[in-house]
Protein backbone atom coordinates (compact mmCIF):
# COMPACT_ATOMS: atom_id res chain seq x y z
CA UNK A 1 0.00 0.00 0.00
CA UNK A 2 1.19 3.37 -0.45
CA UNK A 3 2.07 5.80 2.28
CA UNK A 4 -1.05 7.94 2.95
CA UNK A 5 0.08 11.89 3.88
CA UNK A 6 -2.40 14.20 4.82
CA UNK A 7 -0.70 16.84 7.41
CA UNK A 8 -0.86 19.59 4.56
CA UNK A 9 -4.96 18.92 3.85
CA UNK A 10 -5.59 18.56 7.38
CA UNK A 11 -3.89 21.54 8.17
CA UNK A 12 -5.27 24.03 5.83
CA UNK A 13 -9.11 22.48 6.20
CA UNK A 14 -9.54 21.17 9.28
CA UNK A 15 -7.65 22.60 11.96
CA UNK A 16 -9.23 26.15 12.80
CA UNK A 17 -8.98 28.21 15.86
CA UNK A 18 -10.73 31.35 16.87
CA UNK A 19 -9.82 31.71 20.30
CA UNK A 20 -7.38 30.45 23.39
CA UNK A 21 -8.71 26.85 24.43
CA UNK A 22 -9.88 25.26 21.46
CA UNK A 23 -8.47 22.16 20.24
CA UNK A 24 -8.23 18.88 18.48
CA UNK A 25 -7.62 15.29 19.29
CA UNK A 26 -4.61 13.21 17.51
CA UNK A 27 -4.30 9.45 17.58
CA UNK A 28 -1.90 7.31 17.09
CA UNK A 29 -3.68 3.55 16.73
CA UNK A 30 -2.21 0.14 15.72
CA UNK A 31 -5.57 -1.93 14.14
CA UNK A 32 -6.01 -5.58 14.42
CA UNK A 33 -6.21 -6.05 10.59
CA UNK A 34 -3.24 -3.73 10.07
CA UNK A 35 -1.12 -6.35 11.81
CA UNK A 36 -1.40 -9.51 10.32
CA UNK A 37 -0.33 -12.94 11.83
CA UNK A 38 0.41 -10.79 15.45
CA UNK A 39 -1.09 -10.12 18.34
CA UNK A 40 -2.31 -6.65 18.96
CA UNK A 41 -1.89 -6.29 22.78
CA UNK A 42 -4.16 -4.46 25.21
CA UNK A 43 -7.35 -4.16 26.22
CA UNK A 44 -9.13 -3.05 22.99
CA UNK A 45 -7.68 -5.74 20.73
CA UNK A 46 -9.41 -4.09 17.65
CA UNK A 47 -7.82 -0.65 18.15
CA UNK A 48 -4.40 -0.40 20.31
CA UNK A 49 -3.47 2.72 21.12
CA UNK A 50 0.21 3.92 21.05
CA UNK A 51 -0.25 7.62 21.68
CA UNK A 52 -2.32 10.76 21.60
CA UNK A 53 -1.69 14.39 20.99
CA UNK A 54 -3.86 17.40 22.15
CA UNK A 55 -3.05 20.50 19.48
CA UNK A 56 -3.93 23.86 20.59
CA UNK A 57 -2.39 25.31 17.59
CA UNK A 58 -1.06 24.81 13.87
CA UNK A 59 2.49 25.15 15.44
CA UNK A 60 2.40 22.59 17.61
CA UNK A 61 0.69 20.48 15.07
CA UNK A 62 3.65 20.90 12.75
CA UNK A 63 6.87 20.40 15.45
CA UNK A 64 5.07 16.76 15.66
CA UNK A 65 4.18 15.76 13.11
CA UNK A 66 8.01 14.08 12.44
CA UNK A 67 7.25 11.84 15.47
CA UNK A 68 3.99 11.35 14.24
CA UNK A 69 4.91 9.71 11.81
CA UNK A 70 7.71 7.95 13.29
CA UNK A 71 5.31 6.28 15.74
CA UNK A 72 3.39 5.04 12.75
CA UNK A 73 6.13 3.99 10.78
CA UNK A 74 7.18 1.84 14.05
CA UNK A 75 4.01 0.33 15.30
CA UNK A 76 2.62 -0.44 11.81
CA UNK A 77 -0.46 2.07 13.06
CA UNK A 78 -2.32 4.73 11.30
CA UNK A 79 -3.06 8.26 13.10
CA UNK A 80 -6.35 9.57 13.00
CA UNK A 81 -7.70 12.91 14.16
CA UNK A 82 -10.99 13.83 15.87
CA UNK A 83 -12.00 16.84 13.72
CA UNK A 84 -14.39 17.78 15.78
CA UNK A 85 -13.07 20.74 17.60
CA UNK A 86 -13.12 20.65 21.51
CA UNK A 87 -13.80 23.35 24.12
CA UNK A 88 -10.94 23.37 26.92
CA UNK A 89 -13.75 24.73 29.16
CA UNK A 90 -16.14 22.25 28.69
CA UNK A 91 -13.88 19.09 28.53
CA UNK A 92 -12.92 20.91 32.29
CA UNK A 93 -15.91 20.63 33.65
CA UNK A 94 -16.90 17.18 32.08
CA UNK A 95 -13.51 16.46 34.00
CA UNK A 96 -14.64 17.33 37.27
CA UNK A 97 -18.07 15.68 37.20
CA UNK A 98 -16.34 12.51 36.20
CA UNK A 99 -14.21 12.84 39.00
CA UNK A 100 -16.43 13.68 41.42
CA UNK A 101 -18.04 10.27 40.48
CA UNK A 102 -15.11 8.03 40.41
CA UNK A 103 -14.45 9.60 44.10
CA UNK A 104 -18.32 8.94 45.16
CA UNK A 105 -18.15 5.54 43.55
CA UNK A 106 -14.55 5.05 46.06
CA UNK A 107 -13.22 3.39 42.79
CA UNK A 108 -9.16 2.91 43.42
CA UNK A 109 -8.17 1.20 40.33
CA UNK A 110 -9.35 4.41 38.00
CA UNK A 111 -6.08 5.33 35.66
CA UNK A 112 -6.03 8.88 35.22
CA UNK A 113 -4.47 9.10 32.12
CA UNK A 114 -7.71 7.08 30.62
CA UNK A 115 -10.05 9.40 32.21
CA UNK A 116 -8.44 12.75 30.63
CA UNK A 117 -8.84 10.71 27.16
CA UNK A 118 -12.58 9.67 27.82
CA UNK A 119 -13.64 12.94 28.72
CA UNK A 120 -11.91 14.15 25.80
CA UNK A 121 -12.89 11.69 23.02
CA UNK A 122 -16.55 11.75 24.47
CA UNK A 123 -17.30 15.05 25.38
CA UNK A 124 -17.79 17.06 22.10
CA UNK A 125 -20.43 19.91 22.34
CA UNK A 126 -20.10 23.09 20.99
CA UNK A 127 -19.99 26.00 23.89
CA UNK A 128 -22.93 28.50 23.27
CA UNK A 129 -22.38 31.46 20.61
CA UNK A 130 -19.45 29.63 19.39
CA UNK A 131 -18.43 30.99 15.43
CA UNK A 132 -17.85 26.58 14.60
CA UNK A 133 -19.91 24.04 14.07
CA UNK A 134 -20.07 20.14 14.22
CA UNK A 135 -18.20 18.02 11.72
CA UNK A 136 -19.25 14.13 11.18
CA UNK A 137 -17.47 11.33 9.17
CA UNK A 138 -18.70 9.60 6.18
CA UNK A 139 -16.83 6.19 6.75
CA UNK A 140 -17.08 4.77 3.35
CA UNK A 141 -15.45 1.72 3.49
CA UNK A 142 -15.17 -1.22 0.77
CA UNK A 143 -15.98 -4.26 2.37
CA UNK A 144 -19.47 -2.44 3.59
CA UNK A 145 -19.89 -0.87 0.13
CA UNK A 146 -19.96 -4.44 -1.34
CA UNK A 147 -22.24 -5.69 1.47
CA UNK A 148 -25.04 -2.85 1.02
CA UNK A 149 -25.58 -4.12 -2.22
CA UNK A 150 -23.60 -0.44 -3.96
CA UNK A 151 -21.17 -2.36 -5.23
CA UNK A 152 -23.01 -3.98 -8.11
CA UNK A 153 -24.19 -0.76 -9.26
CA UNK A 154 -22.14 0.07 -12.66
CA UNK A 155 -19.58 2.83 -10.45
CA UNK A 156 -17.09 1.70 -7.81
CA UNK A 157 -16.80 3.01 -4.85
CA UNK A 158 -14.02 5.92 -5.79
CA UNK A 159 -16.36 7.39 -7.95
CA UNK A 160 -19.15 6.86 -5.34
CA UNK A 161 -16.71 8.96 -2.87
CA UNK A 162 -16.24 11.90 -5.37
CA UNK A 163 -19.95 12.42 -6.87
CA UNK A 164 -21.42 12.09 -2.94
CA UNK A 165 -18.54 14.83 -1.78
CA UNK A 166 -19.23 17.27 -4.46
CA UNK A 167 -23.23 16.70 -4.33
CA UNK A 168 -22.49 17.84 -0.21
CA UNK A 169 -20.25 20.54 -1.26
CA UNK A 170 -22.87 21.91 -3.63
CA UNK A 171 -25.83 21.64 -1.44
CA UNK A 172 -23.98 23.04 1.50
CA UNK A 173 -21.83 25.77 0.02
CA UNK A 174 -23.97 26.31 -2.57
CA UNK A 175 -23.00 27.79 -6.27
CA UNK A 176 -20.29 30.80 -5.87
CA UNK A 177 -21.48 30.81 -2.18
CA UNK A 178 -24.70 31.07 -2.49
CA UNK A 179 -27.16 28.16 -1.75
CA UNK A 180 -31.07 28.02 -2.53
CA UNK A 181 -33.53 29.00 -0.02
CA UNK A 182 -34.65 25.28 0.23
CA UNK A 183 -30.89 24.78 1.83
CA UNK A 184 -32.96 25.18 4.99
CA UNK A 185 -34.10 21.28 4.57
CA UNK A 186 -30.71 20.31 4.32
CA UNK A 187 -28.93 22.03 6.68
CA UNK A 188 -30.89 23.16 9.07
CA UNK A 189 -28.66 25.28 10.87
CA UNK A 190 -27.48 28.49 8.68
CA UNK A 191 -26.16 30.23 10.50
CA UNK A 192 -22.60 29.56 9.44
CA UNK A 193 -21.12 30.63 5.79
CA UNK A 194 -19.43 27.14 4.63
CA UNK A 195 -16.75 27.01 2.66
CA UNK A 196 -15.49 24.21 0.15
CA UNK A 197 -12.65 23.27 2.70
CA UNK A 198 -15.39 21.99 5.06
CA UNK A 199 -16.07 19.05 3.21
CA UNK A 200 -13.27 17.01 2.90
CA UNK A 201 -12.40 14.33 1.16
CA UNK A 202 -9.61 11.61 2.61
CA UNK A 203 -8.48 8.26 0.81
CA UNK A 204 -8.39 5.48 3.06
CA UNK A 205 -6.45 2.32 2.60
CA UNK A 206 -9.81 0.62 2.28
CA UNK A 207 -12.04 3.14 1.42
CA UNK A 208 -12.78 6.75 1.97
CA UNK A 209 -13.74 9.52 4.95
CA UNK A 210 -15.63 12.21 3.73
CA UNK A 211 -15.08 15.01 7.02
CA UNK A 212 -18.72 17.03 6.70
CA UNK A 213 -21.11 19.29 9.00
CA UNK A 214 -24.48 17.77 10.14
CA UNK A 215 -26.89 17.37 7.23
CA UNK A 216 -30.56 16.46 7.72
CA UNK A 217 -30.92 12.70 7.55
CA UNK A 218 -34.14 12.64 6.76
CA UNK A 219 -33.97 9.43 3.59
CA UNK A 220 -36.12 11.74 1.27
CA UNK A 221 -34.02 14.95 1.32
CA UNK A 222 -31.13 12.93 1.58
CA UNK A 223 -31.98 12.07 -2.16
CA UNK A 224 -33.30 15.48 -3.11
CA UNK A 225 -29.49 17.09 -2.22
CA UNK A 226 -27.47 14.25 -2.62
CA UNK A 227 -28.86 12.15 -5.73
CA UNK A 228 -28.32 9.23 -3.21
CA UNK A 229 -29.47 8.02 0.20
CA UNK A 230 -26.43 7.50 2.10
CA UNK A 231 -27.04 4.29 4.46
CA UNK A 232 -26.70 5.17 8.24
CA UNK A 233 -24.26 3.46 9.28
CA UNK A 234 -21.78 5.33 7.11
CA UNK A 235 -22.48 8.37 8.84
CA UNK A 236 -20.39 8.81 12.50
CA UNK A 237 -21.30 11.88 14.12
CA UNK A 238 -18.18 12.38 16.36
CA UNK A 239 -15.68 9.73 14.30
CA UNK A 240 -11.78 9.36 13.57
CA UNK A 241 -10.75 10.51 10.16
CA UNK A 242 -7.47 9.43 8.90
CA UNK A 243 -4.36 11.64 9.06
CA UNK A 244 -1.48 9.46 8.32
CA UNK A 245 -0.75 6.03 7.23
CA UNK A 246 2.56 4.47 6.65
CA UNK A 247 3.10 2.04 3.23
CA UNK A 248 3.90 -1.34 5.56
CA UNK A 249 -0.11 -0.92 6.63
CA UNK A 250 -1.15 -4.55 6.34
CA UNK A 251 2.05 -5.81 5.74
Amino acid sequence: MLEIDYFNIVRDNLLKFDKEGEFYMILVLRRRKDVKGKVVEGVNEDNRRIKHFFVYDKEYFDRKKDAIIALCKQNNARAYILPQRRSHDIIMWALHNKTGEVLKSGAKNTHFDHLIRSCVAGIHEVPPNAKWHKRWVLDLDEDEFLKSGKGSEPYSLDYYAHFLWGRIQAALVGIDGVRSGEAISYMPDLSHKYESSDVTLLRTPHGWHIVTPPFNRDIKTMKQFFGVEIPSAWIKPDAMALLYAPETIGE
